[in-house]
């Protein structure tokens, strides 16, 4: 078996594992908890400048991001949410309502395809809302092991990305990584901030 090879089924081992710890954080604790990371990210500088958003629609024991872009649109900042194309790809669409979502990919609600995001303008003005499975105390994240993300911010890497997550989430001995693994600018969670 190859280095890369042991390093995807260690991943998957550790991915298996953190999405059970998650799922095991009793509902009324999540909700809970949801609210004071959400309650950290409209206060953190990066939202606060932002007029665009683009994030992630929660699914299963994820972060609540519903919330979170009923509160974007309430405050007139535009919202960006991602669908998964044909080979891997994702790209993000606008959303005026969540009425407009959709179940699509996995089961996960996604925006119709009717207003495309136009990176021409990658600016301070942008922040990206990351998912994510995992991660550890340098920063590194784990994801579903698509790598939708990691393909998509290939060429995107001035844009600032927050990503949320339960303390549950953290493996503390360091996750495995590739070079194509792309850090998330910052990591928040109920008990803090982690700024890789």
């Amino acid at each position: 078996m190859s280095i890369l090879e042991k390093n995807s089924e260690r991943k998957k081992a550790i991915r298996n594992e953190l999405i059970k710890r998650r799922n095991a954080i009793l509902p009324k604790k999540r909700n809970a908890e949801s609210v004071l990371i959400l309650n950290k990210l409209t206060a953190h500088p990066w939202f606060l400048q932002a007029e665009k958003i683009l994030t992630y629609i929660s699914y299963g024991s994820e972060v609540d991001t519903l919330l979170f872009c009923r509160y974007c649109l309430e405050r007139g900042k535009e919202v960006y949410c991602p669908q998964v194309l044909e080979r891997g790809r994702m790209e993000f669409y606008r959303i005026t309502s969540l009425a407009e979502l959709k179940e699509g990919y996995k089961g996960i609600q996604e925006p119709p395809q009717s207003r495309p995001l136009d990176y021409r303008e990658e600016t301070e003005a942008m922040l990206m809302i990351l998912p994510l499975v995992g991660f550890d105390k340098e920063g590194n994240r784990l994801g579903y092991g698509g790598g939708f993300y990691d393909r998509y911010l290939a060429d995107k890497r001035k844009l600032n990305t927050i990503a949320l997550a339960f303390k549950e989430q953290c493996w503390e001995t360091g996750l495995p990584t590739e070079s194509f693994d792309i850090k998330p600018g910052v990591i928040l969670t109920s008990e803090g901030v982690l700024n890789p």
